[in-house]
C-alpha cells in the first residue's frame, strides 16, 4: 500500500513545522510520502519546508486555491490512498494516520475517512456536518443565529447533538484533514477546481454519496487543527470566497423548481450572511 500525505499551504511559516515533525513521528505501515504544494507563499513557508529531508515540494507562481493545489499532488503522484492535510494540524498520536488506514481498508466502498479533530484547549472542532438547507444558509449568520440556534433543521447542520466519541456516516467531513482512497481521483477527478477555498470538502462528499459510497467519521483517530491561520491573514477576502462556494454549491445540485423558484432566496440568505460577518468584522 502506498500513501501521500497532500499539504498545500499559503503563507504558513509559523505552523509548518510543528506540522512536518508530527508527521515525521507517525508510525506507517505502509509506503508514504509528504508532499507540499505552496501556494505562492510569501514569507518563509517555502524556506522552511526546504530545510527537511523527504518532503517534496511544489511551487506554484500564484495561489491557485485548495482544491486544485491538492488535485495537483493526486495526479501526479499515484496512491492507494491520500491524506488531505491542513497545514495548522498537528497530532500528539503517534498512530493517528496508521489508524485511518486500517480503518479504511476494512470496507472497500468507504472512500473517505475523517478523524476527531480538537481545538487547541482540547474542545471538540465541529469537523462532522449534514448537509445545508435555506435555514442552515441563514441561520449561520451571527443576526439571525440566535434566532435558529434551537431550530432542528440548524441544529441537523451543524450536529450540535452528535456524540463525537462514536463512529459514524455523516454526510460530510472537514476538509482539514481527510483520508481518501484513490477512487476520488481516478472517478471524481478530485475536489472541484471551481471552489478556490472553502465549501469543496462538503461538495466531494457529496459526489462520494451520489456513487453510493461511503464516508466515516474516525473518533480512534485524533488531531489538533487550529482554524483561521489562513483566513485571519484576509478576512474580507475569505468570508466573500466563501459565501461564493456557497452559492456555487446550491447552485451545482438545485434542482429545476429550486433554481426557477428558490434561487432568489438562496441568494438573499447567502447575501444576509456574508453582509451580516463583513459588518461584525469592520465593527472589530
Amino acid at each position: 500500500m502506498k500513501l501521500i500525505i497532500s499539504i498545500v499551504t499559503w503563507n504558513n511559516e509559523n505552523q509548518i513545522d510543528a506540522l512536518i515533525t508530527s508527521l515525521k513521528a507517525q508510525r506507517l505501515n505502509c509506503e508514504s510520502k509528504i508532499v507540499i504544494c505552496d501556494n505562492a507563499s510569501t514569507d518563509k513557508t517555502r524556506e522552511k519546508i526546504k530545510e527537511y529531508d523527504n518532503v517534496t515540494l511544489i511551487t506554484n507562481r500564484e495561489n491557485i486555491g485548495f482544491g486544485k493545489a491538492h488535485n495537483k499532488v493526486m495526479k501526479l503522484y499515484d496512491a492507494d490512498y491520500y491524506f488531505i492535510l491542513n497545514p495548522d494540524c498537528t497530532t500528539k498520536d503517534k498512530f493517528c494516520i496508521q489508524r485511518l488506514l486500517d480503518f479504511a481498508t476494512y470496507d472497500e466502498d468507504l472512500w473517505i475517512v475523517g478523524p476527531k479533530i480538537l481545538n487547541q484547549d482540547d474542545t471538540i472542532q465541529w469537523s462532522v456536518r449534514s448537509f445545508p438547507n435555506f435555514i442552515a444558509a441563514i441561520g449561520r449568520s451571527p443576526k439571525f443565529e440566535k434566532l435558529f440556534i434551537n431550530n432542528p433543521q440548524y441544529r441537523k447542520y451543524l450536529m450540535l447533538d452528535f456524540n463525537h466519541k462514536e463512529i459514524f456516516y455523516p454526510d460530510w467531513l472537514s476538509g482539514a484533514a481527510l483520508l481518501v482512497k484513490n477512487n476520488v481521483i481516478n472517478e471524481i477527478g478530485g475536489f472541484d477546481e471551481r471552489y478556490f477555498m472553502y465549501v469543496e470538502d462538503m461538495d466531494l462528499c457529496r459526489e462520494v454519496h451520489m456513487r453510493g459510497k461511503k464516508i466515516a467519521y474516525y473518533p480512534e483517530a485524533v488531531l489538533y487543527h487550529t482554524i483561521g491561520t489562513s483566513s485571519d491573514k484576509n478576512k474580507p477576502a475569505c468570508i466573500k470566497a466563501h459565501h461564493k462556494s456557497m452559492y456555487l454549491y446550491y447552485m451545482k445540485y438545485a434542482n429545476t423548481f429550486q433554481k426557477i423558484f428558490c434561487k432568489p432566496f438562496i441568494k438573499l440568505g447567502i447575501y444576509l450572511r456574508m453582509r451580516s460577518l463583513l459588518k461584525t468584522l469592520d465593527k472589530n
